[in-house]
């Protein structure tokens, strides 16, 4: 029986594309500005962030309605809710002026690391606000990291965060769990549709040549050593990912999950949301949990934990708008 071969959406293509593109420009952007005042360099960034966010949401029905899936959305993803923050949490600010103090290639890391979480922020965002939409696919940029390819051939629940490297390029492809297997990727496919020089460089030569001999993928790749969800950026003691910078782990009904005292301040939507939505129970329990913090800079979830802890897609909706992600 021949293989199943998996659809490629043009939609999906000419998203990354664009994302690319944009990804590109943006890093140029920040690279010329790099050394002016910390303010400018953080506008160039957030100018860019802004593009992505709102070309991954615009995105999401286009690859619907490619697929024959109608599902209207009940919220509209806010960009203002994560424009002061990075992807993990920290000041966006903060990050941006490490970065700057490091080489080169490693500060266009950081600037196109957060672009491309800006970007896949806004598709899960949109996504999520679908009720329709029980998940998503990976789709890859091939050639693609071991690790990526691996992931790829799979179909996850909406609340299952995107698991990624730093400068990984893989988009977010919203969909249906009875039509996925159609967009789904074939590893196997993936590898074999790779130069054996891009083989050897994805998966070292000796995987590559194991893979070649017969052997298994998913037994020569660990799937997740090196990746992480946007709010998890480094490995520390015990082999458990931990988070720099501001974002820090809360106890939140008896789970450990990530929160951000940013973009919370009086004159803030978050806040807003919050202030007026004392009787939340999540809000309200988190408020006890950390009562170090002032009113004013109440910690929140950021969106992955709120899909992690949140009962139903109606809860999890509910909890996004509580914190201004959506509205």
């Amino acid at each position: 029986m021949a293989t199943r071969q998996p659809q490629t959406l043009r939609s999906a293509v000419e998203a990354q594309r664009s994302q690319a593109l944009l990804v590109a420009a943006g890093v140029t952007a920040a690279s010329e500005v790099r050394t002016q005042p910390l303010a400018r360099l953080l506008q160039v960034v957030t100018a860019f962030r802004l593009l992505l966010f709102g070309r991954a949401v615009k995105a999401v029905p286009a690859m619907l309605a490619e697929q024959n899936v109608t599902a209207d959305p009940v919220a509209v993803p806010q960009f203002e809710a994560l424009a002061e923050l990075a992807s993990d949490g920290r000041p966006l600010a903060t990050l941006l002026d490490y970065g700057r103090s490091k080489q080169g290639v490693d500060f266009e890391r950081i600037v196109a690391t957060q672009l491309q979480d800006t970007a896949r922020t806004g598709a899960s965002l949109a996504s999520t606000s679908r009720p329709g939409i029980t998940g998503y696919t990976r789709q890859l940029v091939l050639p693609s990291c071991s690790r990526c390819i691996i992931l790829a051939g799979a179909f996850y629940r909406f609340n299952k965060g995107f698991e990624r490297h730093p400068l990984c390029d893989c988009i977010h492809i919203p969909a249906v769990e009875d039509t996925a297997f159609d967009l789904t990727t074939n590893p196997s496919l993936a590898f074999e549709s790779m130069t054996g020089a891009e083989q050897d460089k994805s998966f070292t030569k000796a995987g590559a040549q194991a893979i070649r001999d017969g052997a298994d993928l998913a037994q020569v790749v660990n799937a997740r050593a090196g990746m992480s969800t946007a709010q998890v950026v480094d490995r520390g003691r015990g082999d458990r990912w931990t988070a720099r910078g501001r974002a820090a782990r809360v106890d939140v009904y008896g789970r450990d999950l990530f929160i951000t005292t940013e973009g919370t301040t009086r004159r803030g939507e978050a806040y807003r949301s919050m202030r007026d939505n004392r009787a939340n129970r999540a809000a309200d329990d988190i408020r006890r949990k950390g009562e170090r913090y002032s009113r004013s800079k109440a910690p929140r979830l950021m969106p992955e934990s709120i899909y992690e802890i949140a009962e139903s897609r109606e809860d999890a909706i509910r909890l996004l708008k509580l914190y201004g992600y959506v509205r």
